[in-house]
């Protein structure tokens, strides 16, 4: 889902969610709501910067092993610095224990809608049909990705869960790298956000073979 639309909510079904209270962010609106919590499109008010804020369903901020893997993750995105990927602005704890931090906003489309609209625009045209074109551009997405990533082994971090509906084009045609709820360390001590042997993380059609086989210790993409 590209951040950059409001999502439809199913009223009927279940109510919309109250906005978090956090100081010094006036949240917008509500984005999308996934496994894990709620994405919020929100504004900071030191210096009016879109953001968007996270937040983990109570039920789950309440557990101590979520709390360490948060921190821990918290601790692993601000190591980040690289514009392919985005970046952590802020976290913290909400009065009634909720966690939450806060990223870059990146008004941007979904990969695979900007490799189709790519594909359309060299291929739909029969006077100006270039496929060979089509295929460089994509290429150099495809390499940006890897560029970014590799940024984020170099500082020892496994973001687990690369996939199309995780990296946005942005504005400049940039591939940003997004959620990394379910990263981890590249290290051989077990820690908070190291996942036990035998419990599988991360989208099935886009996971590695060790991720599959539930081998944490052997997954380094």
């Amino acid at each position: 889902m590209s951040l950059a639309q409001p999502i439809a909510w199913d009223s009927q079904n279940e109510p919309e969610p109250a906005p978090p209270d956090i100081e010094s962010y006036g949240v917008i609106r509500l984005l999308a709501r996934g496994g894990q919590g709620n994405l919020w499109l929100a504004s900071r008010d030191a210096d009016d910067q879109d953001c968007v804020i996270k937040t983990i369903f109570r039920f789950e901020s309440g557990k101590a092993p979520t709390r360490e893997r948060f921190l821990e993750n918290c601790r692993l995105l601000a190591s980040l610095d690289h514009p392919g990927l985005v970046g952590l602005i802020d976290y913290g704890v909400l009065p009634d224990s909720t966690l939450w931090q806060a990223m870059e906003y990146v008004a941007g489309r979904p990969l695979l809608d900007f490799i189709k609209a790519i594909d359309s625009k060299h291929t739909g045209n029969k006077a100006r049909r270039s496929p060979t074109s089509a295929i460089a551009r994509i290429v150099d997405l495809f390499i940006d990705v890897c560029d970014a990533v590799q940024a984020a082994h170099r500082v020892g971090i496994i973001h687990r869960d690369i996939k199309p509906s995780n990296i946005l084009v942005d504005g400049a045609g940039r591939p940003r790298l997004l959620d990394f709820g379910i990263a981890k360390p590249i290290s051989t001590e077990p820690g908070p956000a190291h996942t036990l042997t035998g419990h599988f993380v991360g989208s099935l059609a886009w996971s590695s073979p060790e991720q599959v086989e539930c081998m944490p210790g052997n997954t380094d993409v």
